[in-house]
């Protein structure tokens, strides 16, 4: 379980880095404090979809996930990803590091 919420703030982090019209939270995120608001949370264990999350992250650790309804603390960015799935440890290792095979090695 404590990788899974390790990965899910990895995984949140990288949703927001490969789009131009993701938000980004506030400098201050920097150290690691965050709260997310996810649409759908699928934690690869349970067999159902949590909807409507409210993810707290502190110190670059998962602290709490709770219902969407919940207020965000006022001490962390907001995070909206409110229209976005968050998957906690969904890694994409399939990458291709030389453009031709030949350069491989």
């Amino acid at each position: 379980m404590k990788r899974i919420v390790v990965f899910l703030g990895f995984l949140v982090a990288l949703t927001a880095c490969g789009r131009d019209d993701a938000p980004t939270p506030a400098a201050e995120n920097a150290a690691g404090n965050l709260a997310v608001s996810c649409a759908l949370v699928i934690d690869g264990i349970s067999d159902d979809v949590a909807v409507k999350q409210l993810i707290i992250i502190r110190n670059g650790r998962i602290e709490s996930i709770a219902d969407g309804d919940s207020d965000a603390p006022d001490d962390l960015p907001l995070l909206d990803l409110s229209g976005h799935t968050c998957l906690p440890g969904l890694i994409d290792t399939h990458v291709h590091l030389a453009s031709r095979f030949e350069d491989s090695g």
